[in-house]
């Protein structure tokens, strides 16, 4: 769908989504403790240790498609 012809374009730009979401996810906790939201704060420390985890396959993907380069 990207139409990209590089087979690392898509795992770089999955890495960096997710780390983005990461930080956003960031933003959303600090949000909801200053609200009191204890469901909320829960929900999004959820998501954003799935996005930790998502940037982490990533990357393992990305170094495979790089031969092997670089450490985790």
């Amino acid at each position: 769908m990207t139409g990209a012809t590089d087979n690392s374009y898509t795992p770089i730009v999955f890495v960096r989504q997710s780390l983005h979401n990461v930080l956003q996810s960031q933003t959303f906790v600090v949000d909801a403790e200053r609200d009191g939201d204890a469901e909320a704060v829960d929900h999004f420390t959820r998501a954003q240790h799935n996005n930790i985890r998502a940037a982490e396959t990533g990357k393992r993907l990305l170094q495979t498609r790089l031969g092997g380069a670089g450490s985790s």
